[in-house]
Protein backbone atom coordinates (compact mmCIF):
# COMPACT_ATOMS: atom_id res chain seq x y z
CA UNK A 1 0.00 0.00 0.00
CA UNK A 2 1.54 3.42 -1.05
CA UNK A 3 0.60 6.64 0.49
CA UNK A 4 0.77 10.40 -0.88
CA UNK A 5 1.63 13.21 1.33
CA UNK A 6 2.50 16.94 0.66
CA UNK A 7 5.69 17.17 2.10
CA UNK A 8 4.19 19.07 4.93
CA UNK A 9 5.06 19.39 8.56
CA UNK A 10 2.21 19.94 11.14
CA UNK A 11 4.08 21.82 13.97
CA UNK A 12 1.38 23.00 16.61
CA UNK A 13 -2.10 24.09 17.28
CA UNK A 14 -3.40 27.42 17.48
CA UNK A 15 -7.09 28.00 19.18
CA UNK A 16 -8.18 30.26 16.67
CA UNK A 17 -9.41 30.14 12.76
CA UNK A 18 -9.69 32.83 10.44
CA UNK A 19 -10.90 32.06 6.47
CA UNK A 20 -8.45 33.42 3.44
CA UNK A 21 -8.72 33.47 0.00
CA UNK A 22 -5.96 33.10 -1.94
CA UNK A 23 -4.31 36.30 -2.96
CA UNK A 24 -6.16 38.28 -0.11
CA UNK A 25 -3.72 40.67 1.59
CA UNK A 26 -2.31 39.37 4.92
CA UNK A 27 -1.14 42.87 6.01
CA UNK A 28 -3.09 43.18 9.69
CA UNK A 29 -3.15 39.59 10.57
CA UNK A 30 -1.49 37.93 13.24
CA UNK A 31 2.02 36.13 12.15
CA UNK A 32 2.37 32.46 12.73
CA UNK A 33 2.70 32.09 16.27
CA UNK A 34 6.18 30.79 15.75
CA UNK A 35 7.63 29.65 19.37
CA UNK A 36 10.78 31.21 21.47
CA UNK A 37 13.32 28.80 20.61
CA UNK A 38 16.33 29.64 22.84
CA UNK A 39 16.65 28.00 26.32
CA UNK A 40 15.88 30.12 29.39
CA UNK A 41 18.85 31.41 31.11
CA UNK A 42 20.14 28.96 33.77
CA UNK A 43 17.64 26.44 32.61
CA UNK A 44 17.47 23.00 31.33
CA UNK A 45 14.05 23.21 30.18
CA UNK A 46 13.53 23.47 26.54
CA UNK A 47 10.97 25.81 25.21
CA UNK A 48 7.97 23.91 23.48
CA UNK A 49 8.20 23.37 19.88
CA UNK A 50 11.85 23.56 19.39
CA UNK A 51 14.14 20.95 17.91
CA UNK A 52 16.97 20.13 20.34
CA UNK A 53 20.20 20.25 17.99
CA UNK A 54 21.16 16.34 19.26
CA UNK A 55 18.22 14.93 17.10
CA UNK A 56 19.42 16.63 13.98
CA UNK A 57 22.80 15.68 13.44
CA UNK A 58 21.83 12.37 11.44
CA UNK A 59 21.39 13.80 7.54
CA UNK A 60 18.43 14.68 5.33
CA UNK A 61 16.79 15.77 2.97
CA UNK A 62 17.13 12.55 2.63
CA UNK A 63 20.84 12.02 2.35
CA UNK A 64 21.49 15.83 2.90
CA UNK A 65 24.14 17.53 4.51
CA UNK A 66 23.34 20.12 7.39
CA UNK A 67 24.09 23.57 6.54
CA UNK A 68 25.43 25.63 9.23
CA UNK A 69 24.84 29.73 9.58
CA UNK A 70 28.70 30.34 7.92
CA UNK A 71 28.16 28.06 5.06
CA UNK A 72 28.60 29.53 2.03
CA UNK A 73 25.06 28.01 0.90
CA UNK A 74 23.72 29.20 4.35
CA UNK A 75 20.92 31.77 2.51
CA UNK A 76 20.67 29.31 -0.17
CA UNK A 77 16.85 29.09 1.35
CA UNK A 78 14.70 30.11 3.72
CA UNK A 79 11.79 28.70 5.31
CA UNK A 80 7.73 29.52 5.70
CA UNK A 81 5.85 29.28 8.50
CA UNK A 82 1.98 29.18 7.68
CA UNK A 83 -1.54 28.97 9.42
CA UNK A 84 -4.03 27.41 8.48
CA UNK A 85 -7.56 25.86 9.29
CA UNK A 86 -7.40 22.07 9.19
CA UNK A 87 -10.20 19.52 8.45
CA UNK A 88 -11.63 19.87 11.97
CA UNK A 89 -11.87 24.00 11.75
CA UNK A 90 -8.95 24.53 13.98
CA UNK A 91 -5.87 26.84 12.61
CA UNK A 92 -2.76 24.73 12.20
CA UNK A 93 0.67 25.82 11.38
CA UNK A 94 3.52 24.00 8.83
CA UNK A 95 6.93 24.61 7.86
CA UNK A 96 7.86 24.48 4.18
CA UNK A 97 10.91 25.84 1.98
CA UNK A 98 11.34 29.03 -0.07
CA UNK A 99 13.56 30.82 -2.27
CA UNK A 100 13.88 34.68 -3.26
CA UNK A 101 13.05 35.37 -6.55
CA UNK A 102 13.06 38.73 -6.26
CA UNK A 103 13.96 41.47 -3.48
CA UNK A 104 10.55 40.90 -2.15
CA UNK A 105 9.25 38.07 -3.81
CA UNK A 106 9.64 34.36 -2.78
CA UNK A 107 8.32 31.17 -4.35
CA UNK A 108 7.38 28.03 -2.90
CA UNK A 109 4.63 25.02 -3.34
CA UNK A 110 0.86 26.04 -3.75
CA UNK A 111 -0.27 23.61 -0.95
CA UNK A 112 2.20 25.27 1.05
CA UNK A 113 0.04 28.56 1.87
CA UNK A 114 -3.31 27.48 0.12
CA UNK A 115 -5.94 29.42 2.61
CA UNK A 116 -3.72 30.57 5.02
CA UNK A 117 -4.46 32.95 7.09
CA UNK A 118 -0.90 33.84 8.01
CA UNK A 119 2.50 33.65 6.49
CA UNK A 120 5.54 34.56 7.96
CA UNK A 121 9.11 33.97 6.34
CA UNK A 122 11.94 33.13 9.01
CA UNK A 123 15.84 33.79 7.59
CA UNK A 124 17.85 31.66 9.43
CA UNK A 125 19.99 28.00 8.71
CA UNK A 126 17.92 26.45 11.17
CA UNK A 127 15.30 26.94 14.68
CA UNK A 128 17.11 24.26 17.14
CA UNK A 129 17.22 25.58 20.53
CA UNK A 130 20.57 25.79 20.49
CA UNK A 131 20.79 27.91 17.48
CA UNK A 132 20.11 31.33 18.35
CA UNK A 133 17.21 31.60 16.61
CA UNK A 134 15.19 34.36 17.37
CA UNK A 135 11.34 34.82 15.84
CA UNK A 136 11.10 38.28 16.50
CA UNK A 137 14.25 39.12 14.90
CA UNK A 138 14.61 36.64 12.02
CA UNK A 139 10.92 36.81 10.88
CA UNK A 140 9.67 39.13 8.31
CA UNK A 141 5.67 38.94 7.35
CA UNK A 142 4.16 38.21 4.37
CA UNK A 143 1.75 40.69 2.77
CA UNK A 144 0.24 38.62 -0.23
CA UNK A 145 0.61 35.11 -1.84
CA UNK A 146 -0.39 34.02 -4.92
CA UNK A 147 -1.72 30.18 -5.95
CA UNK A 148 -1.93 29.17 -9.17
CA UNK A 149 -5.43 29.35 -9.99
CA UNK A 150 -5.36 25.71 -11.63
CA UNK A 151 -3.88 24.05 -8.57
CA UNK A 152 -6.32 21.65 -7.21
CA UNK A 153 -5.53 21.27 -3.46
CA UNK A 154 -7.44 17.66 -3.84
CA UNK A 155 -5.41 15.88 -6.30
CA UNK A 156 -1.56 14.99 -6.69
CA UNK A 157 -0.41 14.62 -9.50
CA UNK A 158 2.85 15.43 -12.06
CA UNK A 159 0.68 18.66 -14.16
CA UNK A 160 -0.95 19.92 -10.95
CA UNK A 161 0.73 23.26 -10.36
CA UNK A 162 1.84 22.87 -7.45
CA UNK A 163 3.18 26.64 -7.37
CA UNK A 164 2.81 29.87 -5.33
CA UNK A 165 4.70 33.45 -4.80
CA UNK A 166 4.79 35.45 -2.00
CA UNK A 167 5.43 38.94 -1.18
CA UNK A 168 7.35 40.09 1.66
CA UNK A 169 6.43 43.17 4.03
CA UNK A 170 9.95 44.10 3.57
CA UNK A 171 12.99 43.18 1.30
CA UNK A 172 15.03 40.04 2.11
CA UNK A 173 17.47 40.24 3.92
CA UNK A 174 21.40 41.26 3.06
CA UNK A 175 23.06 38.85 1.31
CA UNK A 176 20.45 36.27 0.72
CA UNK A 177 20.78 35.62 -3.61
CA UNK A 178 17.95 36.09 -5.96
CA UNK A 179 17.68 33.24 -7.98
CA UNK A 180 16.38 33.07 -11.56
CA UNK A 181 13.91 31.06 -12.94
CA UNK A 182 15.13 28.56 -15.61
CA UNK A 183 13.63 29.75 -18.84
CA UNK A 184 13.98 26.72 -21.42
CA UNK A 185 11.50 23.84 -22.01
CA UNK A 186 12.27 20.80 -20.52
CA UNK A 187 11.59 17.31 -22.13
CA UNK A 188 14.74 15.20 -20.67
CA UNK A 189 17.26 15.69 -18.09
CA UNK A 190 19.87 16.01 -20.87
CA UNK A 191 17.78 19.54 -21.95
CA UNK A 192 19.93 21.42 -18.82
CA UNK A 193 22.66 19.29 -18.14
CA UNK A 194 23.31 20.14 -14.87
CA UNK A 195 23.30 18.14 -11.19
CA UNK A 196 20.31 18.73 -9.34
CA UNK A 197 20.90 20.65 -6.28
CA UNK A 198 18.19 20.49 -3.49
CA UNK A 199 17.55 22.51 -0.50
CA UNK A 200 15.40 21.83 2.25
CA UNK A 201 14.30 22.62 5.99
CA UNK A 202 12.41 18.96 5.91
CA UNK A 203 12.49 15.90 8.46
CA UNK A 204 15.15 13.76 9.38
CA UNK A 205 12.71 10.50 8.84
CA UNK A 206 9.28 9.15 10.36
CA UNK A 207 9.68 7.86 13.21
CA UNK A 208 9.08 3.79 13.04
CA UNK A 209 5.72 3.78 14.99
CA UNK A 210 2.24 3.54 14.75
CA UNK A 211 1.36 7.02 14.66
CA UNK A 212 4.16 7.86 11.87
CA UNK A 213 4.93 10.66 14.34
CA UNK A 214 7.61 12.79 11.92
CA UNK A 215 11.15 13.34 13.65
CA UNK A 216 13.16 16.55 13.94
CA UNK A 217 12.75 19.29 11.41
CA UNK A 218 13.53 23.27 10.88
CA UNK A 219 16.89 22.64 9.83
CA UNK A 220 18.41 23.91 6.52
CA UNK A 221 20.16 20.72 4.31
CA UNK A 222 21.12 20.41 0.88
CA UNK A 223 21.61 17.34 -1.48
CA UNK A 224 23.23 16.97 -4.80
CA UNK A 225 21.32 14.77 -7.36
CA UNK A 226 23.26 13.79 -10.54
CA UNK A 227 21.16 14.86 -13.39
CA UNK A 228 21.59 10.28 -14.80
CA UNK A 229 19.49 9.78 -11.71
CA UNK A 230 16.73 12.25 -12.65
CA UNK A 231 13.76 11.42 -15.23
CA UNK A 232 11.27 14.14 -16.74
CA UNK A 233 7.46 13.33 -16.23
CA UNK A 234 4.95 15.35 -17.79
CA UNK A 235 5.62 19.12 -16.25
CA UNK A 236 7.34 17.39 -13.51
CA UNK A 237 10.69 15.59 -12.38
CA UNK A 238 10.97 12.96 -10.49
CA UNK A 239 13.67 11.64 -8.09
CA UNK A 240 14.33 7.84 -6.68
CA UNK A 241 13.92 8.74 -2.89
CA UNK A 242 16.53 6.34 -1.27
CA UNK A 243 19.14 6.59 1.72
CA UNK A 244 20.95 8.92 -0.46
CA UNK A 245 18.82 11.57 -1.56
CA UNK A 246 15.76 12.70 -2.07
CA UNK A 247 12.59 15.06 -0.29
CA UNK A 248 10.26 14.89 2.45
CA UNK A 249 7.84 16.12 4.38
CA UNK A 250 9.09 20.07 5.05
CA UNK A 251 11.07 20.75 1.91
CA UNK A 252 8.42 21.46 0.10
CA UNK A 253 8.60 24.74 -1.78
CA UNK A 254 12.47 24.18 -1.91
CA UNK A 255 14.12 24.85 -5.14
CA UNK A 256 15.72 22.10 -7.54
CA UNK A 257 18.46 24.22 -8.73
CA UNK A 258 20.82 23.82 -11.69
CA UNK A 259 24.20 25.25 -12.68
CA UNK A 260 23.29 26.99 -15.83
CA UNK A 261 26.32 29.23 -17.42
CA UNK A 262 28.03 29.70 -13.84
CA UNK A 263 24.90 30.56 -12.27
CA UNK A 264 22.26 28.67 -10.65
CA UNK A 265 19.00 28.92 -11.40
CA UNK A 266 15.56 27.64 -10.00
CA UNK A 267 14.50 24.25 -12.34
CA UNK A 268 11.72 22.99 -10.16
CA UNK A 269 9.89 23.36 -7.17
CA UNK A 270 9.60 20.51 -4.88
CA UNK A 271 6.00 19.40 -4.36
CA UNK A 272 5.41 16.08 -3.38
CA UNK A 273 6.06 12.31 -2.44
CA UNK A 274 5.23 8.92 -2.91
CA UNK A 275 6.25 6.36 -0.53
CA UNK A 276 4.73 2.99 1.82
CA UNK A 277 2.75 3.30 4.42
CA UNK A 278 5.99 2.36 6.92
CA UNK A 279 7.87 4.78 5.08
CA UNK A 280 6.18 7.58 3.68
CA UNK A 281 9.91 9.39 3.03
CA UNK A 282 10.88 6.88 0.46
CA UNK A 283 9.40 6.12 -3.25
CA UNK A 284 9.29 8.99 -5.42
CA UNK A 285 10.00 12.35 -4.99
CA UNK A 286 8.42 15.06 -7.48
CA UNK A 287 9.69 18.67 -8.12
CA UNK A 288 7.27 20.79 -10.46
CA UNK A 289 9.11 22.40 -13.47
CA UNK A 290 8.27 26.18 -13.18
CA UNK A 291 9.10 26.55 -17.42
CA UNK A 292 5.66 26.07 -17.59
CA UNK A 293 4.17 28.66 -15.23
CA UNK A 294 6.64 31.46 -16.81
CA UNK A 295 3.38 33.44 -17.61
CA UNK A 296 1.62 33.59 -14.48
CA UNK A 297 4.93 34.48 -12.30
CA UNK A 298 5.37 37.50 -14.72
CA UNK A 299 1.83 38.30 -13.93
CA UNK A 300 1.42 38.05 -10.23
CA UNK A 301 4.55 39.95 -10.03
CA UNK A 302 3.52 43.05 -12.07
CA UNK A 303 0.50 43.15 -10.40
CA UNK A 304 2.28 43.62 -7.21
CA UNK A 305 4.55 46.02 -8.95
CA UNK A 306 7.60 43.56 -8.80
Amino acid sequence: MSRFFGLMLVLFLVSSCLELDKDKNLGGLPPAPAPELNPPAGGTTKPEGCVPADDVNTASIIGGRRVYPNDIDSKAALFIIAVAPNEDGKSQSQICTATPISDRVLITAAHCVKDATSVTAYFHTDFTCESGFKAKTHGVNVLKYAVHPKYDNDKIFSSNPDVALILLDERIFSGYPIYPLFSKKVASATDFNSDLYLYGYGVIKYEDDSTKTKSSAGVLRNVVIDYSNLSIDEKSVKIANNSKHGVCSGDSGGSGLILVDGRYQILAINSYGKGSQNDPCSGTGSLILVEPYLDWFETVQRGWSQ
